[in-house]
């Protein structure tokens, strides 16, 4: 902020006030505007409420307070201190107030902005829920709009372990997140492989094969694991949620 503007600032004190009083508060606009060509802008702060409290009909410390805020980039102090500088002014008021405060209302607005996140899985098509309300976000893959904060969020599918995750979103971020949902054990594709298992067992005995009895077993139950691994690794799944970040890559915050 340069001298010229807060120079002009000292201008608008009233010349009705009390000679006292207008000295004070010109000696407190003098100092806040020193502070400001020094970008102390707590001090500016501090001497404008000063000639705003002895001189409270002035609108040139309301200006200089707004300038002062929006200088710290506090725009929730600056928006009221340049809205009341405006009403009160009237006519004619400075530029850069109008400046600053439109800059403040868009910064504020922006803020207010919900941060917009993807959510996928593997497998697809599994029903995401804010755990605190129960609220459905949608079917996956989904995108949704959120308000800045922390969620936790439930994953289900039909035939698939539940999965809960909290996430943590800022004002209008973009957040990627992937899960991960871990195949249910099918008790029934356990039940016939065993028998066949067993089945085959029986004719390797009824052949003379008796002597290999437990090798065939390993070997046959040793296969129907290695198609349950290789349906877990499948859908890069574990019971704690670990992610082959090679298929989605890293959830990430744009």
């Amino acid at each position: 902020m340069t001298a010229r503007v807060l120079y002009i600032t000292l201008m608008f004190l009233p010349a009705f006030a009390r000679a006292d009083d207008r000295d004070d508060a010109q000696r407190a606009m003098v100092d806040a505007q020193a502070c400001m060509v020094k970008q102390d802008y707590s001090c500016a702060v501090e001497n404008f409420q000063r000639a705003s409290k002895i001189a409270p009909a002035s609108t040139g410390p309301l200006l200089g307070l707004g300038l002062a805020y929006q200088a710290q980039s506090k725009c929730t102090e600056a928006i009221p201190a340049l809205e009341r500088y405006l009403q009160k002014k009237g006519t004619n008021p400075h530029p850069s107030a109008m400046a600053a405060l439109k800059t403040c209302r868009a910064e504020e607005a922006n803020k207010r902005r919900p941060a917009h996140v993807t959510l996928r899985s593997i497998p697809s098509g599994v029903t995401v829920k804010r755990e605190d309300s129960g609220a459905s976000l949608g079917v996956t893959p989904v995108e949704v709009e959120l308000a800045a904060g922390s969620y936790r969020l439930h994953f289900e599918k039909s035939g698939f372990v539940s999965l809960s995750e909290s996430i943590t979103v800022r004002t209008s971020e973009s957040l990627i997140r992937d899960v991960f949902l871990q195949p249910v054990a099918d008790p029934e594709a356990l039940r016939v492989a065993v028998e066949e298992a067993t089945l085959k067992l029986k004719e390797k005995e009824a052949s003379g094969g008796r002597k290999r009895r437990w090798p065939i077993v390993v070997g046959v139950l040793g296969g129907v694991a290695a198609v349950g691994l290789a349906l877990g690794l499948g859908f890069g799944l574990t019971a704690n949620n670990t992610r082959p970040e090679a298929l989605f890559g890293r959830a990430t915050a744009q």
